[in-house]
């Protein structure tokens, strides 16, 4: 008898296994990252930071033919800048320092002589710049301690002698912040 209960209790813990192992799961991964950077300011992560999107919508065909040009502004956000500090080599004499810093955009499809990238999809004839920024050159920041949002303003305009085509189009631009 103690036999039989002992089997018993054997087959049900294989049955409540064997089911166990039939269940439905779902499983994925968690990927954790991130960069350690020995900057005076924090560049916030996604929009607005290390990957900004500027979407410019819907564009007149007519009005870019026209000459017209769209404009649309982004942000960069700089956190946590910590740009003044002491030198106390001399302990006598410490001296304040202050670090300045420039951007410099650039792009690897930029269009020779008109300082404005080209684009690629199915709209022709468009090209993208920044105002008052030119490709590759760096450009003077006038940053502070603490939190700093940089506001530019990007366009598309009609590029080349041939008529703008309808389509999507996209471009990319890098950016360096370089402090001194």
């Amino acid at each position: 008898m103690k036999l039989n209960k002992a089997m018993a209790v054997l087959a049900a813990a294989m049955l409540t296994t064997s089911f166990a192992s039939l269940a439905d799961v779902n499983s994925g991964t968690v990927t954790f990252k991130g960069e350690v950077r020995d900057t005076p300011c924090n560049l916030d992560a996604g929009q607005g930071g290390t990957a900004t999107v500027v979407d410019f919508g819907q564009l007149s065909l007519s009005q870019l033919n026209a000459g017209d040009s769209k404009y649309k502004n982004f942000e960069l956000n700089l956190k946590n800048c910590s740009l003044t500090s002491i030198d106390d080599t001399d302990p006598q004499n410490p001296v304040t320092v202050t670090k300045t810093a420039t951007i410099t955009f650039d792009g690897v499809s930029k269009i020779a002589g008109q300082n404005l990238l080209a684009t690629s999809g199915s709209a022709a004839n468009v090209a993208v710049g920044i105002q008052d920024i030119t490709f590759g050159t760096p450009a003077a920041l006038n940053l502070r301690d603490g939190d700093n949002t940089l506001t530019y303003s990007a366009f598309v305009k009609k590029v080349g002698a041939n008529a703008v085509t309808a389509g999507d189009f996209s471009t990319i631009s890098t950016f360096e912040i370089a402090y001194q």
